[in-house]
């Protein structure tokens, strides 16, 4: 995967920002093949980055591509497309913002030109997924009201009766 992902990008001829993974299966793996990147001028490689300096960089750029969950939580809130690659994001999120594909170069390549070659304008972001921008009324609403007071916190076993 790795090693096409990053072939991909080379060969997309476009300047890339690239964040090492998280500590998961694979992640050695990956940081190998962005060593092989860092004497390319069209990539810059970093550690890590404070998230908003992430934020910035996201709500910026002309999209992402990978397979972290910031592609199908928060990009979308920027209108920025994602390319999910694989299926670690799968059901997650839906918009028409995230394009998937598979880890074939082909495949990655595909999914760059299509989201340059779309107006991601005429794209429906589906922020709504996560409310409507007024969760601190309603949590206001919860903690004023006497429900909320009087539910019973005690742990209680529940046993499942199987048919």
């Amino acid at each position: 995967y790795a090693h096409s992902f990053c072939e991909a990008l080379i060969e997309s001829n476009k300047n890339y920002i690239l964040i090492y993974p998280n500590n998961d299966l694979g992640s050695i793996e990956i940081c190998r093949h962005y060593e092989l990147l860092e004497k390319n001028s069209r990539f810059r490689i970093y550690p890590s980055l404070r998230f908003e300096y992430f934020l910035t960089l996201l709500k910026n750029a002309e999209f992402m591509i990978g397979n972290s969950s910031a592609g199908v939580r928060e990009a979308p809130f920027y209108n920025i497309p994602t390319i999910d690659i694989g299926n670690r994001q799968k059901n997650r999120s839906s918009s028409e913002l995230i394009v998937n594909c598979n880890y074939s170069k082909n495949d990655i390549l595909n999914a760059i030109s299509f989201v340059l070659n779309n107006d991601c304008a005429d794209f429906e972001s589906e922020t709504h997924e996560f409310g409507d921008g007024n969760s601190d009324v309603k949590f206001k609403q919860i903690l004023d009201s006497t429900f909320i007071w009087q539910t019973n916190c005690q742990k209680q076993f529940q046993d499942l009766h199987h048919e």
